[in-house]
C-alpha cells in the first residue's frame, strides 16, 4: 500500500513545527504498513535540506520548479522579482499555486501503482491542495487535506476572491480536512459552510514522553532567572519590551537567545547603547538538538504570536509545555494559544498589544515569585493530550475510516 505525500517546500526551513510534524505523521504511516511517496518542490537550500532528507523514510520526488511555479536559476528569480513589481496579485497567486500548475503538466500520475490516498500538506498556500485534488480526481483515490497554517490571501493577510474560490473547490472535495487547532476548524466550517463533521482537528505534537522529571531541575538558584527565547524575531516579534523593565528586573534576568530577523539586532543594539545589565547570549541559527538543550536549561521560555495570526499554534509550545517548565507569552489572550497555557497551568500571559511597562514588570515579578516560592504546578493529564502517542491514535483512527 503506498500514500503520496504532497509537501511543496518539503525540509526548506529547517527543523521548524513543520518539519517535525511531517516526520511523525511520516514515521506513523509507515509504521503501519504505508510506502510513502513525497512529491515537493525544487531545492532552494540544497545542502541543508537533503541533510533533514536523511531522517525521512519517504521515495522522495522533486520537480524542476521552486515556489511560483519558476526554474530556481538567475533568470527564473529575475523573472519572479518583476512579476512581484509590475503585477503584485499576478504574483501572490502564482506563489501560492504557480508550483501545482506546473506540477500537473509534467507529473505522470498514471505511473503510480496500488495509490491508496493522496495526503497534501499546505503551509499556508494552495499548491498542496490544488495538486493533492488533481491527483485524487485522475486516480480516483481520496484526498487528505492537512492545512498546517491558515491559507494566505484567503483567511490570513487579506482577500483574494480568486484564490478564495480555488480553496472552497479544494474543501469541499476533500476526503477529510484536518486542521490542528480548534479554532481554526471552527472558522473553517462557519465560512466554508462545511459539515461539523468534516473537519478534523489533530493537534501539534512533542515527541515522545513528557520530559518534567528529566529536566525540572533547573538551573533557578533565587536570584538569577535563565529565559530562553527560540525562533524569529519578524513580522510582529519582538522582545523589546524586556529592555523597558526596572533594571533592578533586569538584573535578575539571563537571557538565552537563537533565532534569525532583524529584531535580534535591534535588541542587542538597545541593551549595549543604554548599557542595560541584561546578560544575554546569542547562538543565531541552532540546530534542533542545540535548540532542545537550550530550552531545556532555561527555566522560562518566551512565545511571541502576533494577533494576525491567532488561528494557529506555535509548534515549540507543545515541546516546551513537556518540560513542565513557566511560558512567557507574548500573545493575544482571546487566542487559542492561551486558552491551552492557561489550561496546562505553565502560562504567564500578556497582551502583545500592551505597551504598559508596568503591566509587563507586574507579570515578570509574579513570574519570579512563583518560582521562588516553588509555585510551578502543571497540569500533565492535559498536556500529555499533545504526545506523539496521543497524534498517532489519531491519525490511525482517520486512516482506518478514511483511506482505502
Amino acid at each position: 500500500m503506498k500514500i503520496i505525500i504532497v509537501w511543496p517546500n518539503a525540509f526548506k526551513f529547517g527543523w521548524l513545527g513543520s518539519t517535525q510534524r511531517y516526520l511523525m505523521l511520516e514515521r506513523c504511516l509507515t509504521d503501519l504498513g504505508f510506502e510513502v511517496i513525497l512529491l515537493a518542490q525544487a531545492y532552494e537550500n540544497k545542502k541543508n535540506q537533503q541533510l533533514l532528507e536523511l531522517e525521512s523514510r519517504a521515495r522522495i520526488e522533486r520537480t524542476k520548479y521552486t515556489n511560483g511555479g519558476h526554474v530556481d536559476s538567475a533568470i527564473g528569480n529575475i523573472k519572479k522579482i518583476l512579476l512581484k513589481l509590475i503585477m503584485p496579485k499576478k504574483f501572490n497567486r502564482c506563489i501560492s499555486y504557480g508550483w501545482a500548475k506546473k506540477a500537473k503538466m509534467i507529473l505522470d500520475v498514471g505511473e503510480y501503482k496500488n495509490i491508496s490516498c493522496v495526503w497534501s500538506i499546505s503551509g499556508g498556500y494552495l499548491d498542496a491542495p490544488v495538486l493533492g485534488g488533481a491527483i485524487s480526481e485522475k486516480l480516483n483515490i481520496p484526498h487528505v487535506l492537512e492545512l498546517h497554517d491558515p491559507i494566505v490571501s484567503v483567511d490570513i493577510h487579506g482577500n483574494d476572491e480568486v484564490q478564495e474560490k480555488i480553496f472552497k473547490e479544494c474543501l469541499t472535495s476533500s476526503k477529510r480536512i484536518i486542521v490542528n487547532t480548534e479554532s481554526y476548524a471552527e472558522h473553517l466550517i462557519s465560512k466554508y459552510k462545511l459539515g461539523l463533521n468534516s473537519v478534523s482537528c489533530i493537534p501539534q505534537a512533542y515527541s515522545g514522553n513528557t520530559n518534567y522529571k528529566k529536566h525540572n531541575k533547573t538551573n533557578f538558584d533565587g536570584t538569577k532567572i535563565n529565559v530562553s527565547y527560540v525562533g524569529s524575531l519578524t513580522g510582529g516579534r519582538s522582545l523589546k519590551f524586556l529592555t523597558k523593565l526596572d533594571k533592578f528586573l533586569l538584573e535578575k534576568v539571563t537571557l538565552s537567545l537563537a533565532g534569525s530577523g532583524v529584531g535580534f539586532n535591534e535588541l542587542i543594539t538597545i541593551i549595549e547603547e543604554h548599557e542595560l545589565p541584561l546578560c544575554f547570549n546569542y547562538y543565531g541559527k541552532i540546530s534542533k538538538d542545540e535548540a532542545d538543550e537550550l530550552i531545556s536549561k532555561s527555566d522560562v521560555s518566551i512565545i511571541i504570536q502576533p494577533t494576525e495570526n491567532s488561528l494557529e499554534v506555535p509548534g515549540k509550545l507543545f515541546s516546551i509545555l513537556s518540560l513542565g517548565k513557566p511560558v512567557l507569552a507574548l500573545i493575544d489572550p482571546n487566542s487559542e494559544t492561551a486558552s491551552i497555557l492557561r489550561r496546562s497551568r505553565l502560562g504567564y500571559i500578556i497582551d502583545i498589544n500592551s505597551d504598559s511597562s508596568s503591566f509587563i514588570e507586574n507579570f515578570v515579578i509574579r513570574l519570579f515569585n512563583d518560582l521562588v516560592e516553588h509555585k510551578i504546578n502543571p497540569d500533565f493529564n492535559y498536556i500529555s493530550s499533545f504526545s506523539e502517542q496521543t497524534f498517532r491514535k489519531s491519525v490511525a483512527e482517520l486512516v482506518k475510516n478514511h483511506v482505502n
